[in-house]
C-alpha cells in the first residue's frame, strides 16, 4: 500500500482547457512561473525534481464516497469473444477508469468491461461538466458596428466533482512550499482567459491509498514523462506499451511578446514501461533567447505506480 498527498482543485469559475487531463507539465510550468515571482530559491528544487506530481485527473462525489479516476492503461488486458466488438469500440472512447479497476489492473487482474459499465463511467464523467453560453459583443475595426455572438464556457460542477492531482516528495518542507505555491496558483488561475476571470480554484487536501504491488515488473505513468538520455537507453520498447504526445506552445516574456517553445515528444499518461520513469526538465527556449540568458523549461518528471 502506498499513500500519496492528494489535492482536489475546486473551481470557482469557468475553465478553458483544450483536452483532458490537465497535463502535469502545465501544472509544473505554472508553479515554476509563480515561484520565480515569490520564492525564487524554490525554482532549483522544481528543476531537480524534488517534488513530483501527477497530471490532473477527475473525481466525482457519490453517496458512497469520492470516486477517483485514473488514466486508462495503454495495454489494458481484456478478454473478448467475437460478439464483444461493440464493447471494444466503446472502450476505445474511454480515457479514464475508476480507482478500484486501476488497482486491480496494477495487481495483475484482467479487467472485464460490458456496455453497462462503460456507460456508467461515461455518464459519471459527463456529470462533472456543464456548458454555459455566454453572450459577447465584437466591434468591427473599421465601422465600429457591434455584433452579438455567444461563446461556450466550460464549468466544473464542484459539488459533484472536478480535478485532482497527487504528489510525491520525500522532504516535508519542500512539500509545504509546493502547497503554498499551488494555493497561489488557484488565486492566479490556470488555463486560458484568466484575464476574464477563468480558471480560479481552491484546494482541498487529502490522502489517497493505492494498493501498489511490492513485486511489480513495470511502471505505469500518472504524469507526462520525458526520459533523460540515460533513461532512454534503458527502456526496452518490446516490453513496454506507450502512447506519445507532442508538447508545444507559446510563452510570454515580461515585455509582452510571445515566442514559440521548442516542441518535445513525451510519453503520455497510462503508458507502461519496463524501467522506473524518473524523467527530467529540458530547456525549450529558442537558441537565440538562451544566449540572452532567457530559459523556459518543459517539465517531464514522472509520478508512476508499479505494475505486476
Amino acid at each position: 500500500m502506498k499513500t500519496f498527498p492528494l489535492y482536489r482543485l475546486i473551481f470557482k469559475s469557468p475553465i478553458k482547457i483544450l483536452d483532458l487531463p490537465i497535463h502535469s507539465d502545465t501544472i509544473y510550468s505554472a508553479i515554476y512561473s509563480i515561484s520565480l515571482k515569490v520564492d525564487p530559491d524554490f525554482c532549483s528544487e522544481i528543476l531537480k525534481g524534488k517534488i513530483v506530481i501527477s497530471s490532473c485527473f477527475l473525481f466525482i462525489r457519490k453517496n458512497s464516497g469520492i470516486t477517483y479516476y485514473f488514466p486508462k492503461p495503454v495495454n489494458l488486458d481484456l478478454e473478448y469473444s467475437e460478439k464483444d466488438l461493440t464493447v471494444k469500440k466503446e472502450l476505445k472512447k474511454l480515457s479514464f477508469i475508476p480507482k478500484d479497476m486501476f488497482c486491480k489492473f496494477i495487481n495483475g487482474e484482467k479487467l472485464k468491461f460490458d456496455l453497462k459499465k462503460i456507460n456508467e463511467i461515461s455518464e459519471d464523467i459527463k456529470k462533472i461538466f456543464r456548458t454555459n453560453m455566454r453572450p459577447k459583443v465584437i466591434l468591427d475595426r473599421v465601422t465600429q458596428n457591434s455584433e452579438l455572438y455567444h461563446q461556450a464556457e466550460l464549468y466544473i460542477n464542484s459539488k459533484i466533482g472536478g480535478f485532482y492531482l497527487m504528489a510525491f516528495c520525500e522532504d516535508e518542507k519542500v512539500l509545504e512550499r509546493f502547497e503554498g505555491l499551488l494555493k497561489l496558483l488557484g488565486d492566479e488561475g490556470i488555463g486560458g482567459k484568466r484575464s476574464e476571470g477563468h480558471g480560479f480554484f481552491e484546494i482541498e487536501k487529502d490522502y489517497l491509498d493505492i494498493d501498489e504491488p511490492d513485486d511489480g515488473e513495470g511502471f505505469i505513468n500518472l504524469s507526462l514523462y520525458l526520459p533523460s538520455e540515460g533513461e532512454m537507453d534503458k527502456i526496452d520498447f518490446n516490453k513496454s506499451a506507450y502512447t506519445l504526445i507532442q508538447r508545444r506552445g507559446w510563452f510570454l516574456l515580461d515585455s509582452g511578446k510571445s515566442f514559440k517553445r521548442k516542441p518535445v515528444w513525451m510519453f503520455k499518461e497510462g503508458s507502461l514501461l519496463n524501467v522506473f520513469p524518473k524523467g527530467c526538465a529540458i530547456n525549450v527556449s529558442p537558441d537565440w533567447l538562451k544566449q540572452k540568458g532567457i530559459n523556459v523549461y518543459r517539465f517531464g518528471y514522472c509520478l508512476s505506480i508499479k505494475k505486476r
